[in-house]
């Protein structure tokens, strides 16, 4: 039997079927991935908003520091159902963008190269986060628990949803640009 097939101790096993440790593991690293990441923007989001020179840019912004709120809450619902520990994880694979976009702070100048590179930033996060929640639904099948499949494809629909918000704002995507869909959160 591999490893990634081994179920965990009886105590882990939700009615009468048991949750598959690799698959429980990556969910666990990929949620605590996420929540890094919405508790990250909730510090992070305010700093562009203060910089965005458009009003559209601002107020989107400042949709996005709730939104962000709200997702943090339900990692911690759903890091509850799974009855883990809700803590969070540096995640490597969207680190140096956070660091760039949150260096936006020492930078006097709003003007509109200012809004594109934000809007640049948080298409890299939204891809990032969108991966995430991806890679989470696909998982959560194997958790056999309903609510948590439900809750995270919650998840997965406001990320679709945020992101199609800021594609209106930026610049048509460049179809040959796969830079950021070979993110690695492990």
């Amino acid at each position: 039997m591999r490893t990634s097939e081994r179920t965990i101790p009886s105590q882990a096993v939700k009615g009468n079927i048991p949750i598959v440790a690799g698959s429980a593991r990556v969910f666990g690293n990929e949620l605590k991935n996420l929540y890094w990441l919405e508790n990250h923007m909730q510090v992070l989001l305010p700093m562009l908003q203060e910089t965005a020179s458009s009003e559209e840019l601002s107020e989107m912004l400042l949709d996005r520091i709730e939104v962000a709120s709200a997702h943090a809450k339900k990692c911690v619902e759903i890091f509850r159902t799974i009855e883990m520990k809700p803590e969070p994880r540096k995640s490597q694979g969207i680190e140096k963008t956070l660091i760039e976009a949150g260096s936006v702070k020492n930078i006097p100048e709003r003007n509109k190269e200012m809004d594109e590179r934000i809007v640049s930033w948080l298409d890299q996060v939204d891809r990032y986060s969108l991966l995430i929640c991806s890679r989470l639904f696909g998982l959560s099948r194997s958790l056999a628990n309903p609510l948590v499949t439900s809750l995270v494809a919650e998840l997965l629909q406001e990320k679709e949803e945020g992101h199609k918000i800021l594609s209106a704002l930026g610049p048509e995507p460049d179809e040959d640009d796969d830079e950021y869909d070979n993110f690695s959160s492990e």
